[in-house]
């Protein structure tokens, strides 16, 4: 079990301490489990599992499959989705927005005017993993919250039609003013904390007596594809 605990943290980008954290206990302890030394009860395995989004049996015995995360949402996407900036994203009415630019870009590649500059062409960016089409968009990263990890400039895939599982980075609208943030999610009972990566920067606590806002979309692809100065190379990456 000590194996697929370790592999389960690893894949879900947690270190040791993060999820003795987010448990309630030591990274000291995790770091027992991984080794075989201790066993988690089981309050703790399922709390693990729903960390990490891997199933509860897989990691007490390695069958069936390892994802618990229901991936059909998945299945109807097309290659690519649309670039958004932030104030975009955070909007009221975001899914019908994105069919509004997917079938802008199926019109244009309908007549064959895709690749003209025009300005009401939305930019579009090839997506490796499956994600909705009436959620999906891709995100430059516009502050350094989550530095040294996501970098300005960076391109993340998001999908507003996945649910978060802690662990998962997220992007939410926060307070009245919508503002954009891109962050860890772990939910503490009725409190949403959005943790950054950078520890320069302060959690952001949504719930009853912090913040208002909501989550928006879970990132489903980390590309960490920078855009160059070069509009020519843009363009080609896009």
């Amino acid at each position: 079990m000590g194996d697929r605990l370790r592999f389960a943290r690893v894949s879900a980008e947690l270190s040791l301490e993060a999820v003795g954290e987010a448990l309630g206990i030591t990274g000291s302890a995790v770091s027992q489990w991984e080794t075989g030394k201790t066993y988690p009860s089981r309050k703790s395995l399922i709390q693990f599992a729903e960390l990490t989004s891997f199933a509860v049996v897989w990691l007490e015995s390695g069958s069936v499959s390892m994802r618990t995360r229901d991936e059909s949402v998945w299945s109807y996407n097309t290659a690519t989705v649309p670039l958004i900036i932030p104030s975009q994203a955070t909007q009221d009415g975001l899914r019908a927005f994105l069919g509004e630019l997917h079938l802008k870009f199926s019109s244009a590649l309908a007549i064959g005017t895709v690749h003209n500059a025009a300005a009401d062409r939305p930019l579009m960016v090839t997506t490796r993993f499956p994600c909705s089409i009436t959620g999906g968009f891709g995100l430059e990263i516009f502050d350094r919250r989550n530095a040294t990890d996501y970098e300005i400039g960076d391109i993340v895939m998001l999908d507003a039609e996945v649910e978060p599982v802690p662990g998962d980075m997220v992007f939410a609208a926060v307070d009245v003013e919508k503002r954009p943030v891109f962050a860890k999610y772990l939910p503490r009972g009725q409190h949403t904390v959005l943790k950054p990566l950078n520890s320069d920067w302060g959690d952001e606590v949504l719930g009853p007596g912090y913040l208002e806002g909501r989550v928006v979309a879970v990132m489903t692809e980390r590309t960490h594809r920078r855009r160059t100065k070069d509009p020519q190379k843009n363009d080609r990456n896009r």
